[in-house]
């Protein structure tokens, strides 16, 4: 096996979002660059407050995961599903929840991941922003850490 290997959302896409250019899902790739908890167009934002949606990103280098790392810069806490999709197209739910008000904001929540040998280069992540009634929730970037194969 090799070693650990981190690595920041090279490409993204998503069911919706507010903007072409700021708050696109464009925005959820590379490191984090929100500093602030706030609105933020270098953020991704969902079209409406009160949606369920969900950003898909694309990293560079296929790995056997270990964690997914997701950062919110707006309303953190609304992550409901988290889903890992290997190398062969098949997908694996890997965190499940229900939305709740995030304690800290900008939030960079770890989500382990178990169970998964093959190596996945795609992470959906859906939020439901019906349930907290809280405004927008923004994801500012996502950290896939595993072994490289």
């Amino acid at each position: 096996m090799g070693a650990a290997f981190s690595q920041w959302a090279s490409n993204a896409f998503a069911t919706s979002q507010y903007g072409v250019t700021s708050w696109s899902a464009s925005r959820a790739t590379g490191e984090p660059d929100v500093v602030d908890c706030g609105d933020n167009g270098m953020a991704w934002a969902p079209s409406t407050t009160s949606e369920v949606a969900t950003l898909t990103v694309q990293f560079g280098t296929p790995v056997v995961p270990s964690e997914i790392n997701v950062v919110q810069s707006y309303n953190p806490g609304t992550i409901t599903s988290i889903e890992v999709v290997d190398v062969n197209g098949d997908s694996t739910v890997v965190y499940s929840g229900v939305p709740k008000v995030g304690a800290d904001c900008p939030a960079a929540s770890a989500f382990p991941v178990t169970g998964v040998t093959t190596a996945v280069d795609e992470v959906n992540i859906t939020i439901d922003e019906t349930v907290l009634d809280l405004g927008w929730s923004e994801v500012d970037a996502v950290q896939l850490v595993g072994i490289a194969k």
